[in-house]
């Protein structure tokens, strides 16, 4: 049976249990409020169980509580039943919950000194917190007067080159391997193959490890880049976007011929791989979740100097190891035009090319898209990922 026709069945025959007892009583079947508070304080049998409602006129629900089973990720199992009518918790047994860190009980509901010390009374130890904190603002203080001045000389310099990458920073890897971006032949000769295959897209992805963080690598197909103003907007654009449903977006080498951008790592994939993997199961919750991390994400880049998207599709959402999905491949449209202003004639014709189209709106696909899109068209790609993502069984 349906929740919602359940949902139903059980409220009106809630009504038709007030009714009948309101007329039993001589009383106004049209008074509302004595219908209402015939509703409450009473149990009625329901098509899935009892209905019990409370003394404000709420119903006690019961909740089921459900975990992700296994460290790779898995199927959602009920671990726990928690019933409204006697406020009773109960367990399933032979199911064990995955605690962070490894651990087999739930984390304490309080710190063993309480949230402000109020069950400890060690003054000794206070004093030398005190000491301590009071010593180390002083010495950060001292350190932070001594630069300011240099600080503040530079503060507009540093600010427009926050998405620069230094080469020598980056190391790449692959099949277990890595190789450093100054070393180029070294790079050429391992990837010639891949890049040849690659080359009607505008990027090609790769992983690598900056500053000690593993980042996705998105190398760019052309022989130069022009750092026009234009450009230059757009990379400061995309570098200054925080939020928690988009993919960060790290840097920018542009010094030919090591063309490449660094974004955020989801070792999960994307979400088209998610749904093609038939081994991982997907129930409503987990699909609603999805689908609302998409929401958060697109509503926070329309909100954005970016203000769309333009490329919206469900191998452009990845999915870190949370389980949290984060839009990708936002913004620099500067760099998917050529000097004709529209896609380069391979890619056009390439398979990737004519599939991404099955995202874009119609009144995109009659006419040449702007690079960047328009919200509206991204509005029409996110309807084609809620219909992936709803008929994904």
């Amino acid at each position: 049976v349906s929740v919602l026709a359940a949902f139903a069945h059980d409220s009106v025959w809630l009504y038709s249990h007030a009714l009948n007892e309101t007329l039993s009583e001589n009383g106004d079947p049209y008074n509302g409020s004595v219908l209402t508070h015939k509703m409450w304080n009473r149990t009625i049998a329901g098509i899935q169980g009892d209905v019990t409602m409370d003394a404000n006129g709420d119903r006690e629900s019961g909740y089921m509580m459900k975990h992700i089973q296994g460290e790779d990720g898995g199927e959602f199992k009920v671990i726990a039943n928690y019933f409204g009518t006697n406020k009773a918790y109960e367990p399933v047994e032979g199911i064990q919950i995955y605690w962070p860190g490894g651990r087999k009980t739930p984390p304490k509901d309080t710190p063993d000194c309480g949230f402000n010390d109020e069950l400890c009374s060690n003054i000794e130890r206070r004093f030398a917190v005190a000491v301590g904190t009071i010593a180390i603002f002083l010495a950060t203080g001292t350190v932070m007067i001594c630069f300011i001045y240099r600080k503040h000389i530079i503060q507009k310099k540093v600010s427009v080159i926050l998405w620069k990458v230094s080469p020598g920073d980056v190391t790449m890897t692959e099949h277990n391997s890595s190789l450093t971006v100054p070393d180029l032949n070294s790079i050429h000769t391992s990837l010639k193959s891949s890049l040849e295959n690659m080359k009607e897209k505008p990027f090609s992805h790769q992983t690598a490890c900056y500053k000690e963080n593993i980042c996705s690598v998105r190398f760019l197909n052309v022989k130069s880049v022009c750092l026009n103003r234009e450009l230059l907007s757009e990379l400061k654009q995309c570098r200054d976007l925080n939020h928690p449903n988009i993919c960060s977006f790290i840097g920018a080498c542009l010094e030919a011929p090591r063309l490449f951008l660094l974004t955020e790592y989801c070792p999960r994939g994307s979400l088209q791989d998610i749904l093609k993997n038939g081994s991982l199961k997907l129930d409503q919750s987990f699909k609603y979740s999805l689908v609302l991390d998409i929401v958060k994400g697109m509503d926070y880049l329309h909100r954005s100097p970016l203000r769309s998207h333009g490329h919206l599709s469900s191998s452009n959402c990845v999915v870190d190891s949370r389980f949290v999905l984060k839009v990708t491949d936002y913004g620099l449209s500067t760099l998917r035009r050529t000097k004709h202003g529209g896609p380069k004639e391979g890619w056009a014709r390439s398979k990737g090319h004519w599939t991404s189209l099955l995202w874009r709106a119609p009144e995109l696909l009659r006419e040449s898209m702007p690079p960047s899109g328009t919200q509206k068209g991204d509005v029409y790609s996110f309807g084609i990922i809620v219909q992936e993502v709803v008929y994904r069984r």
